[in-house]
């Protein structure tokens, strides 16, 4: 061993100029590689704040569960919060000056909710029961329709559908149209009375071309009947 090294040694000095530029491409090579790594990193923890930003902070999304299921969910060992949302449907909006959009999307979500999504209160405050709303600003300064504080909606609520009554239309699909004439229909009727209590900015998971502007009510997990579904947004913690 003591032979290699000092013919190693013997080697270097004799070519110095070898010497140096090997020395200089592993100094280069391993900035190189770090200098990767280092951007990739910053690159995902770009993309995870756009994200939650956008779209809420959530890990993994059930849909269409039931109050036994969600139960499960809550218990899980996993699980460290609990995020229950329901889009409860479309109303029509009365004197929206908007063609394309002449809906109201009714929103619910609970306490947990109001936390781990992007939703930007403007003025009033967030729902505490199920029969209070916030609106989105846009309805007063797209559809020209002014609500306030104080206001009380009587919404007749259902779901969209196409012509055919075969597809349900949700949030991303735009108003279906023939020759300018809107040709799909709300089906299921449920009335509900809602109080404003507070105006949010546009939700950033609001496409432009959805049909309906957001207004988001409060759900209670204890009102949740046996028949009834919900989305649950889990969030993780961390093994």
């Amino acid at each position: 061993m003591n032979i290699i090294n000092e013919l190693t040694i013997r080697h270097l000095k004799q070519n110095k100029r070898r010497t140096l530029v090997t020395i200089l491409g592993v100094i280069i090579s391993v900035a190189m590689v770090t200098a990767v790594a280092t951007i990739s990193v910053s690159f995902m923890e770009l993309l995870q704040r756009q994200t939650i930003a956008s779209d809420g902070e959530w890990h993994v999304l059930y849909q269409d569960v039931t109050k036994e299921q969600l139960e499960a969910v809550k218990n899980d060992e996993v699980t460290k919060a609990l995020v229950i949302s329901r889009d409860r449907g479309y109303a029509l909006l009365e004197e929206g000056q908007n063609r394309n959009k002449p809906y109201l999307f009714i929103k619910e979500y609970n306490a947990q909710g109001f936390e781990q999504f992007p939703i930007e209160l403007s003025q009033g405050r967030l729902p505490k029961a199920n029969n209070e709303v916030v609106i989105s600003e846009e309805i007063a300064e797209n559809a020209k329709v002014d609500y306030e504080i104080g206001d009380r909606l009587i919404l007749d609520i259902g779901k969209r559908f196409n012509k055919d009554s075969v597809q349900e239309l949700f949030q991303r699909a735009p108003l279906q149209l023939e020759n300018g004439k809107r040709t799909e229909t709300l089906k299921g009727s449920l009335t509900k009375s809602y109080t404003v209590v507070g105006i949010i900015k546009r939700p950033t998971w609001e496409p432009t071309w959805a049909p309906g502007y957001t207004i988001i009510s409060y759900i209670d997990e204890r009102m949740i009947g046996a028949n009834e579904t919900v989305n649950a947004s889990v969030i993780v913690a961390r093994m």
